[in-house]
């Protein structure tokens, strides 16, 4: 604090008229601190009452007194102002000395202008006097409960707020002893360690709670603790503070906390909540359903990098929604994963700005729908399979009405032909007829023994006959048959044999019947050119081959050809050939349910190409 003191238009007197007279002045023992500074701030005189206090001595400069506000720049402002002195208040640093007054006053001397500066310290006890009435004044008048406690441990000073409190008058509570107040609020124990900390003169802490007259309970909490004083009969404070609204919102906080607790724990979905704290995402919490289906600690993960609990492609998921989140600035979005584990979740993200915290918080819900998938995923091969099914039906139908349709015809036809023929006795036209119908009802058993035939492989009512055969000697058996066929179609019939003797798990009829087919089709749709039969050892599989010059089939076509009563690319009444497309569907499965492959390369006009292959036995 500044205080400028205004001399200008009175001439000061002095008789003295050089600095030496200064030094030869008498100085009494209670003279206040004093020092001469002159215009470069150098130091030329200080009394014998300044040197007790400070370590400055005549030829320093005035900036070696370290103080709060720095007395070199006071003495400056005064020597800029039209002031002849001014007071302040400092603190000096280095000796310690605090709230010392400092009188700076200009003088002129042998027509020289110096600075005189006296010190003057205040009395510590009226200080503190002042200070503890003022203390008294700000207790009396506050909702502060507190009290005085000598060493003895009775009740000096009470405020009018303690009083309130423990609902006692100050004449109750001066000079009674603070354990016999209390002892009707603390325990035994409570008391004991109170005691102890009377007779130690330590700092001790207790709660109580009371209920009022309105049966309000309050509850606060008792601190004691020792001071120094040189007021030998203060001991002890001993306040309360209120802290019935902090218990109260405590109690609510955790009636909440259970409530959501419990909640959280009875939503049957998986439930996870995390947090971005400095660039990292940290586990908060999750209720139980989730912490048992990944196998989480809820007690030692809170606070922990989700990569620390859960396994990564968990985590990465995650990552791919928050940064989701981020590019299409929303606050929820979902999305679908799968684990190691084979299990498939859809989960969804909200995005909660936490202001209290000044972080995010993200809510990730999580559902099992693995039997749901496969539940969908079932319906939809069903669905398929019941097209497939509708498909196969109206097809089976079509080729039905076309191959039943167009024997019975001929046997119609043929019949006539033959009543004529007997009508003119024309036997040897009967004859040749009657060997055409019997191709015709061939044809319709044959027809006939094939459906039967799918329609068991299809229930499942199929049994394979498994040996050990060599299957060169089954391509000789269907070589013989087929090759008078193919002689008439003036077709090379070639049959070429793997030298070794090679066996296999195969049904020999089964097996048979599928290189027949095979062979059968070959010749069929082969107008010129060559049908080559052949096996072939590659590895430690046996390869029986069937193929030939023909049509072929268009490569489209390739996987639609082994359905039933598929034949390639044309309807059933433009068909070149007969055949109600069984032939390559019996093979394909009877391959296959005596563990075979089943393998078929074609082009359009290049020709066909099939081959089983079998692993080889010994």
């Amino acid at each position: 604090m500044l205080k400028y003191v205004d001399y200008s238009g009175i001439k000061k007197k002095s008789h003295l008229e050089a600095i030496e007279g200064y030094k030869l002045l008498r100085q009494l023992p209670d003279s206040p601190p004093m020092l001469i500074v002159d215009q470069d701030f150098r130091v030329i005189f200080v009394n014998n009452n300044f040197r007790k206090y400070f370590d400055v001595k005549e030829g320093d400069l005035i900036s070696k007194l370290n103080s709060e506000p720095k007395i070199e720049n006071v003495i400056l402002g005064l020597r800029e102002s039209n002031y002849e002195s001014i007071e302040a208040e400092m603190y000096f640093s280095d000796n310690g000395y605090n709230n010392v007054k400092v009188h700076i006053e200009r003088a002129l001397i042998e027509s020289n202008e110096y600075v005189i500066c006296w010190f003057v310290f205040e009395n510590p006890e009226i200080k503190f006097e002042e200070k503890i009435n003022n203390f008294y004044s700000a207790l009396e008048h506050s909702n502060i409960p507190l009290m005085i406690i000598n060493s003895e441990g009775y009740i000096l000073y009470s405020t009018p707020a303690f009083e309130n409190v423990l609902d006692l008058n100050l004449e109750t509570l001066f000079n009674n002893s603070l354990l016999s107040i209390f002892s009707f609020y603390l325990s035994q124990s409570e008391l004991a360690s109170l005691s102890t900390a009377l007779s130690n003169r330590t700092t001790w802490y207790g709660s109580i709670s009371y209920e009022n007259k309105k049966r309000e309970i309050s509850f606060f909490d008792l601190i004691l603790e020792p001071i120094n004083s040189s007021n030998e009969s203060w001991s002890f404070i001993f306040r309360a503070n209120d802290i019935t609204n902090h218990i109260q919102k405590n109690r609510v906080i955790k009636k909440s906390e259970r409530r959501l607790k419990s909640i959280i724990n009875n939503i049957t979905d998986l439930l996870l909540i995390i947090s971005k704290k400095n660039d990292e995402y940290v586990f908060v919490t999750a209720n139980d359903n989730f912490c048992n289906a990944f196998e989480i600690n809820k007690d030692i993960a809170e606070g922990k990098k989700i990569e620390d609990l859960l396994e990564e492609i968990l985590v990465n998921n995650f990552y791919g929604a928050i940064d989701k989140l981020n590019k299409e600035n929303s606050f929820d979005t979902t999305f679908k994963f799968d684990l190691l584990d084979g299990k498939i979740y859809f989960a969804k993200m909200i995005e909660i700005d936490d202001n209290l915290e000044n972080e995010k918080l993200y809510v990730i819900s999580i559902n099992d729908i693995t039997e749901r998938e496969l539940y969908e995923k079932q319906l939809r091969k069903a669905y398929e399979k019941e097209l497939h099914l509708n498909k196969l039906k109206s097809t089976f139908l079509e080729n039905m009405s076309h191959e039943i349709r167009t024997p019975i015809n001929a046997i119609n036809g043929y019949s006539e032909i033959i009543d004529d023929a007997l009508k003119t006795k024309d036997y040897e036209s009967v004859v040749e007829f009657i060997g055409i119908l019997k191709d015709v009802f061939a044809r319709v058993m044959n027809l006939f023994s094939n459906i039967v035939e799918l329609s068991q492989i299809e229930s499942g009512e199929t049994e394979i006959e498994f040996v050990k055969l060599n299957c060169n000697k089954v391509l000789k058996s269907v070589y013989g048959k087929k090759l008078e066929d193919a002689e008439k179609k003036k077709l090379k019939f070639y049959l070429i044999l793997e030298k070794e003797d090679v066996l296999i798990n195969a049904d020999w009829v089964k097996l048979e019947k599928v290189i027949y087919a095979l062979v059968d089709n070959a010749i069929k749709f082969t107008d010129e050119g060559e049908v080559i039969l052949s096996s072939r050892l590659s590895g430690n599989e046996l390869q029986i081959i069937v193929s030939d010059t023909g049509n072929g089939i268009d490569k489209l076509q390739l996987k639609r050809i082994l359905e039933p009563f598929a034949q390639e690319a044309e309807e059933a009444y433009t068909r070149a050939y007969d055949g109600a497309g069984l032939g390559l569907t019996i093979a394909y499965k009877l391959t296959s349910l005596m563990n075979g492959r089943f393998y078929i390369q074609s082009d359009k006009k290049n020709g066909t190409k099939v081959t089983l292959s079998f692993n080889v036995v010994k």
